[in-house]
């Protein structure tokens, strides 16, 4: 009898804790659903001197990326380059770009 007791109690332990758990998950899950919506509501102006970060082009009517920082406006495509290239090859354009652009390490 005292065994069964004992097992229930660490069965309503264990319970308690996944319970526990569950609701910590949800909470997170539920804060970070919040911070995307948040980020997803950012308006950019673009205007017709708006310059990419990386080339210091003129944005035009070309695809954009906008960073995490909401301000720095970038062409889709140097964002790509910028991410698929090393960055740390010894003078590298793209170094020199991401470094005015105050992105590298």
């Amino acid at each position: 009898m005292a065994e069964q007791i004992s097992n229930s109690v660490a069965y309503s332990d264990t319970s308690a804790l996944l319970k526990s758990s569950q609701r910590h998950d949800l909470l997170c899950f539920t804060q970070v659903k919040d911070e995307l919506y948040s980020q997803r509501k950012t308006v950019v102006k673009i205007t017709g001197d708006s310059m990419c970060s990386l080339c210091h082009k003129k944005i035009g009517t070309s695809v954009f990326a906008v960073y995490p920082n909401g301000s720095t406006l970038v062409h889709f495509v140097c964002f790509r380059d910028s991410q698929n290239m090393k960055v740390g090859g010894k003078g590298s354009q793209l170094k020199k770009r991401l470094e005015t652009a105050g992105y590298t390490n």
